[in-house]
């Protein structure tokens, strides 16, 4: 790597270097033997100019950045399991004026101690949060789509329409093709596209589209010409274009913008745990724990087994590998919102008892108890108790109280260490710096139910398989709700918890109206585990290889 990457790096970042720093970095680089020292570096520096506003970088910042490199590779550890909940979640943000992208910053949460940042903000935002909602999302849907070649080389279909915004509408005759981006509206029954700038009225009767589900609260690029009344005539609507991870990242900056604040961990992967992830695990069904049994006795035993033998043999030195069982609401076969007594007492009770099972002697290993070897992580369904509202969207966790007896059990057959309670949707690392977002809800019914009202020229073929569309229309939305706020409530401060971008590298979307599935998405994977009660499905995913496999308890 030469000078002239070095330069094009810190540029796209928004920095200025002197000549002198410049070469400073340049043999940095070259000499270190770390993955990714460049961006790592350059991560280290903008932290020191987090609060400066210029953004010069001489030699001393340089310096200053590398001793804080090496300070933190001596004391770096690696977690068994490193978790970020929708409250921390930093947001990715785009500066106008330096034409860069940066990160809020939160705190991060883990299994091990990590250093916590700034405070969160509240959970209910100001009209002014709602409309910079909008507008960011807005923002980036444009920078992501005036990038892509299919875009910049040939458009929608194959017009001459240039894409531009909503307000090149306005003073344009009859007959004038365009091809527009915003986000689409309904007003009583008719149809609008709208952005920051303008708001134009659509016919979408006779448009062609390319796949996915379109609904009230989308961006879409739109293209057709404006008719007498100034109603834009759609001959064809698609979602932007998605990108794969690598190209989101070398477009931001930077693998060293992600959720996870840029703390890139040396990991050997060789040997990661498997994860067993199931999904409407209801406690109160007769047919729950038997399953959970059989798959504990004939999956997770030996896998625990296994890595148990293997830190005896290395008398301990290793990091630890410990597999992953990830329960996804909903906990109870109800889905009544009523959260009295005697509802609260029934998941305490329930909770209670699948402590007691997973204490259990015959699930011992040894002297060691299963749960003592394995990270168990709960994620709440849509009908779960949960602190607020369990339909708006990001999901709190599972109320203490509820899980109260399943920790006081576990806590007597471990070193002390708890579950993981965590939002939906909640996001992991693993492998060299992998990402893997998971999200219970039922998108795949909010989909269908809001395009309904969203009238298009569709070919039935086309949405015969719905897990494909799902994921499409998620992935190029870069939003796990991109629907309105009217139809599925959200909240406003933390809407960037929810999106997509950067892609990850896998999605696991625990959705109880979409069967069992896995399907790969411009480089991303996307599972769906099932219903393990009625149907005992569950999904097995080997993080060493980015496997996954569906499979059935009989």
């Amino acid at each position: 790597m030469d000078s002239c990457d070095v330069l094009r790096e810190c540029t796209v970042r928004g920095l200025a270097v002197h000549a002198d720093a410049l070469q400073m970095m340049k043999e940095y680089v070259q000499n270190s033997i770390s993955q990714n020292p460049l961006h790592a570096l350059i991560d280290a520096i903008v932290m020191r100019l987090d609060h400066r506003a210029i953004r010069v970088v001489n030699l001393t910042i340089v310096s200053e950045a590398l001793r804080d490199l090496s300070t933190a590779k001596l004391s770096a550890t690696t977690p068994s399991l490193e978790c970020i909940d929708a409250w921390l979640t930093p947001q990715l943000t785009y500066d106008f004026t330096t034409k860069t992208f940066g990160l809020e910053r939160g705190r991060i949460a883990s299994v091990s101690p990590k250093r916590y940042k700034s405070s969160t903000p509240p959970l209910h935002g100001s009209a002014i949060t709602r409309a910079d909602m909008f507008r960011m999302r807005h923002e980036l849907s444009w920078q992501r789509v005036t990038r892509s070649t299919l875009l910049t080389h040939r458009h929608i279909s194959e017009s001459l329409s240039e894409l531009s915004r909503l307000d090149s509408l306005q003073g344009v005759v009859a007959g004038v093709r365009r091809c527009v981006i915003g986000s689409l509206l309904q007003i009583e029954n008719s149809i609008y596209l709208e952005d920051s700038h303008a708001v134009v009225k659509l016919d979408t009767s006779h448009a062609k589209t390319f796949g996915g589900f379109f609904g009230e609260g989308m961006v879409v690029i739109a293209e057709g010409s404006i008719d007498s009344d100034g109603v834009l005539v759609v001959d064809t609507l698609g979602h932007p274009p998605s990108e794969s991870r690598a190209a989101a990242y070398c477009a931001i900056g930077g693998r060293q913008l992600n959720v996870f604040l840029g703390d890139y961990c040396e990991r050997d992967i060789t040997h990661d745990a498997p994860w067993i992830i199931i999904a409407n695990c209801h406690l109160d069904s007769p047919a729950t724990l038997p399953r959970i049994r059989s798959l504990l006795v004939g999956l997770a035993l030996p896998m625990c087994q296994h890595y148990h033998n293997a830190r005896k043999r290395s008398d301990g030195n290793s990091s630890p590998k410990r597999p992953v069982i990830v329960f996804l609401g909903d906990f109870s076969s109800s889905t009544s919102a009523h959260r009295g007594t005697s509802v609260i007492d029934g998941h305490q009770r329930r909770f209670g008892e699948l402590g007691t099972f997973l204490c259990a002697p015959e699930l011992n290993i040894g002297q060691e108890s299963v749960v003592s070897l394995v990270d168990l992580v709960f994620i709440p369904g849509p009908h779960d108790p949960v602190a607020g509202a369990s339909e708006a969207l990001p999901r709190a966790r599972l109320l203490q109280q509820v899980v109260q007896p399943l920790i006081d059990r576990l806590k007597a057959k471990t070193d002390g260490t708890a579950p993981i309670f965590t939002t939906s949707p909640a996001r992991f690392r693993y492998g060299r710096d992998e990402e893997i977002v998971i999200h219970r809800d039922d998108t795949l019914r909010k989909l269908r139910q809001l395009s309904r009202h969203v009238t298009i020229d569709v070919n039935s073929s086309e949405l015969f398989d719905a897990s494909v569309h799902l994921a499409k229309t998620l992935l190029d939305q870069c939003h796990l709700a991109p629907f309105t706020s009217a139809f599925a409530p959200k909240h406003w401060n933390y809407d960037h918890a929810l999106q997509l971008y950067p892609p990850p590298s896998i999605l696991c979307l625990g959705d109880n109206t979409a069967p069992s599935f896995e399907t790969v998405y411009n480089d991303a994977t996307v599972f769906n585990p099932g219903n393990f009660t009625c149907e005992g499905s569950f999904v097995l995913f080997r993080p060493s290889t980015s496997n996954i496999e569906i499979s059935e308890i009989l």
